[in-house]
């Protein structure tokens, strides 16, 4: 099995269509997609986002749907801002809410974005939400869902390709014999 889709579009700054041509994309798009790989629960651990230049405060506790969460701010070392929100009850990050475009290259439109995650798995010592939900918290309507189906840990990835900047490319994937 090949991977180059995401990596490539977040390291590379392109976007490969269905047929595989490849288009430059938007310093928004590439930026948008850079955020996603340093949000805690993603790439990084919690602990490790100071280490790369992002900036946690606490901002006290607000109340959702009922809950009382403890609210984070993140400013991500080139300053855009997001907020998530700690359940309580389980100490995992269940919601965050920032401004931006769902996605620049389609629509650059910035509106606050609530997104909710939810079936929450160990995976390797990990837990991981499977399921990921995002509505616009201005008017209210769904925007996308994405459901996993399943991780693994892949120990063969180069470091390099997930440095911003990296040159897209593609590599095989070991034999999933689980």
């Amino acid at each position: 099995m090949k991977v180059c889709g995401l990596i490539r579009q977040s390291a590379a700054g392109a976007l490969d269509d269905a047929e595989g041509v490849t288009s430059e994309q938007s310093s928004d798009g590439t930026a948008a997609l850079w955020h996603g790989t340093q949000y805690p629960g993603q790439i990084l651990d919690i602990a490790e986002l100071e280490r790369h230049g992002h900036h946690i405060e606490s901002t006290g506790t607000e109340k959702v749907s009922g809950v009382e969460y403890d609210v984070l701010r993140l400013t991500m070392s080139d300053g855009f801002i997001t907020h998530r929100f700690i359940d309580p009850k389980t100490h995992l990050i269940t919601r965050g809410r920032d401004v931006r475009a769902a996605h620049p290259d389609i629509d650059p439109k910035k509106v606050e974005i609530e997104t909710t995650w939810s079936d929450f798995r160990t995976v390797d010592g990990v837990v991981r939400p499977f399921v990921s939900t995002e509505k616009n918290l201005n008017d209210g309507k769904w925007i996308q869902t994405a459901t996993v189906k399943s991780i693994r840990a892949i120990q063969s990835l180069p470091d390099r390709i997930f440095v911003k900047g990296a040159t897209g490319e593609a590599f095989d994937l070991p034999a999933n014999n689980s």
